[in-house]
């Protein structure tokens, strides 16, 4: 299977970590999930939101992800997922 290019998210589709700055891709949004508090990660993961997954399939157009993170249900599976996919999927 042929790697794609990383989708960046323009401008006004940013994602906004709680207290963390704006992610524009899927590397970024691996990168922030190795430091990210567990507590901003509930922010965006809970039994309500997640906030992560709306992201990942709307804007970077990435369904598969999407459906791995809604499986995931903690920060560091969540980790795991994004860079299972990034591996296998898209030019680094």
């Amino acid at each position: 299977m042929k790697k794609k290019e990383l989708i960046n998210a323009d401008d006004a589709n940013l994602f906004w970590v709680n207290g963390n700055g704006a992610l524009r891709n899927i590397n970024e949004l691996a990168e922030s999930l190795k430091t990210m508090s567990e507590e901003t990660f509930a922010h965006h993961v809970n039994a309500e939101k997640n906030d992560f997954v709306n992201w990942v399939r709307e804007i970077l157009l990435d369904k598969k992800l999407a459906a791995d993170l809604k499986r995931s249900k903690t920060r560091s599976a969540a980790l795991k997922k994004a860079e299972a996919r990034l591996k296998a999927q898209y030019i680094i």
